[in-house]
């Protein structure tokens, strides 16, 4: 059944039969060998604005009436199409072209695909592989602050951005996120109430103006599925609202899917994949006490030789566009950065070399696994304030995570610190991680379940659930 007034049926069912033949077409140009092309930045301009049509065939597809399977193979879809925009630009698009098309807060059209992607993949609950896929094919907009809290809530490592690169029009989402249990249900909804104004000018923006051209594809805001998702929220409040795609909230993966992710997390918890790790043709005395600590040698890591980075690294993970490394920009400090869109950011900071080792071990072990706890940690202390997020412990070591987003990222770590070598290396070694690690999976559903999600975002929230927990 039609999901949409604005059009009837016999309209919705043409569009999406017209929007098949286009994007069909598009594939098969985007197909043609290279040097068919007469520029080859062509090819990765073309598969970058091709995914305009193919989310106008997903909104065209649930307001058509498409049941939530049908929605869900057609994610599939734009996912590939979503990596194959990513690799053609990449290869064929000149570097300063690409920082100018994609830079921050640049193009809302490329903003909100991202945007979706993510939420989608949250809404279906996809298993981790394909949400991992879905976290590298919006690379190119990892420093906004939303699009980095989505992504942070299942993969609590990644690096969130301190600002929005269009606040006006998803500030008031993003708000959700600091607005606490209860007031965050409320943010969605004065979202969703001008949801339609903040977005003018976009793609597709106007569209129920142009039905007889069949340029009309539904209007929802699935973002809003992601941030649901995300904090678990109930949706009573906004339900009914006209741009909120109802038919999508509250999807789980299907049984047999699920089974194959805890397969496939079995397998990776056994043989975990590992990146190789560059360290400098002059290599420090560090690397090598990084190299030679046993957690990691656990690993089996992989390790080359080539010219790095950044001037101060001691090794480094990726390439010239994303990555990240373990530097020492002084004596007794060392720093966690990462690339973000090529630019090297520092995450965090620390007087001993133990913290960006556990952060090395962490990522590494990361999709697979996870830190198994989230509570308190004897003998480390924790404060949080608009700058940022600090640990100390014995005596006189600390770090300092940076940004207002940073207390998620630091309390896994926390868990990781009085930990010794032989626990580390024990987990690292075993199938399913324990004792300190634990298949993604299940520690994302033990979070739920206790109600710890949306508290492990910030300090105070954390610190409320811990009261909570022994009440």
């Amino acid at each position: 059944m039609v999901r949409d007034t604005r059009a009837d049926q016999a309209y919705f069912d043409g569009v999406v039969e017209y929007l098949r033949g286009i994007c069909g077409s598009t594939d098969e140009r985007l197909a043609r060998p290279l040097e068919s092309f007469r520029k080859p930045e062509i090819l990765g301009l073309g598969a970058g604005n091709a995914m305009k049509q193919r989310w106008d065939l997903f909104a065209s597809l649930y307001a058509q009436g498409a049941s939530a399977s049908e929605l869900r193979a057609e994610f599939e879809v734009l996912l590939l199409a979503a990596e194959r925009a990513r690799r053609l630009s990449l290869a064929h698009v000149p570097a300063d072209y690409l920082a100018t098309r994609f830079g921050f807060g640049k193009d809302k059209d490329f903003y909100r695909e991202w945007l979706l992607l993510v939420a989608l993949a949250l809404a279906f609950d996809v298993d981790d592989a394909i949400f991992d896929r879905a976290v590298a094919a919006v690379e190119f907009g990892w420093g906004d602050q939303l699009l980095d809290r989505l992504i942070a809530s299942r993969r609590p490592d990644h690096p969130v951005g301190e600002a929005l690169a269009f606040p006006k029009i998803v500030g008031k989402l993003n708000a959700a996120f600091d607005a606490g249990p209860s007031g965050a249900a409320p943010a969605v909804a004065k979202y969703l109430s001008s949801w339609y104004s903040a977005w003018k000018g976009s793609w597709g923006w106007g569209g129920h103006e142009q039905v007889k051209k069949r340029q009309y594809h539904g209007y929802w805001a699935f973002e809003t599925l992601g941030v649901v998702k995300a904090l678990g929220l109930g949706d009573a409040s906004f339900r009914d609202n006209e741009y909120y795609p109802r038919d999508l909230a509250g999807l789980r993966k299907p049984n047999d899917e699920r089974a194959a992710g805890r397969a496939m997390i079995t397998r990776m918890a056994d043989t975990v994949p590992t990146p190789t790790l560059y360290i400098g043709r002059d290599a420090v005395p560090v690397a090598g006490e990084i190299l030679s600590w046993p957690p990691l040698r656990a690993l089996g890591l992989t390790v080359e030789q080539r010219a790095l980075v950044n001037r101060d690294s001691v090794l480094e993970q990726g390439d010239l566009f994303s990555g990240n490394a373990i530097a020492q920009p002084e004596e007794e400090l060392f720093e966690w950065r990462v690339w973000d869109r090529g630019a090297p950011r520092t995450v965090m900071r620390s007087n001993a070399l133990r913290l960006p080792m556990l952060e090395l071990l962490r990522s590494t072990l990361a999709p697979a696994l996870r830190v198994a706890s989230c509570g308190e940690v004897p003998g480390v202390e924790v404060s949080s304030d608009a700058g940022g997020t600090r640990l100390s412990w014995a005596g006189e070591s600390w770090a300092w995570f940076l940004g207002r987003s940073s207390f998620a990222h630091a309390l896994p770590l926390m868990q990781l610190i009085t930990a010794s070598d032989e626990e580390l290396e024990w987990s690292v070694r075993s199938a399913d991680g324990s004792p300190l690690f634990a298949p993604a999976e299940a520690v994302r559903q033990e979070q739920l379940s206790s109600g710890a999600f949306p508290a492990l975002l910030d300090h105070d929230s954390w610190r409320t659930w811990l009261d909570s927990q022994q009440g």
